[in-house]
């Protein structure tokens, strides 16, 4: 299985789509860390403001 990977990531065989497989798995995984992370901020910001509207309620 990794040698299949390996022969399509090979610049040699495929000197146009190894490059942008890279390229755009990078971008893939950027964006994906970028919104796991802004999505834990938004977490914590409604987890704070309900906190606050609990404490303004009693």
């Amino acid at each position: 299985m990794w040698w299949n990977s390996y022969k399509i990531l090979n610049p040699y065989l495929h000197p146009v789509l190894a490059p942008l497989l890279v390229i755009f798995s990078g971008i893939g995984i950027y964006g994906i860390s970028t919104l796991v992370s802004y999505l834990a901020l938004f977490s914590l910001r409604t987890k704070k403001k309900q906190k606050k509207e609990k404490i303004n309620s009693c």
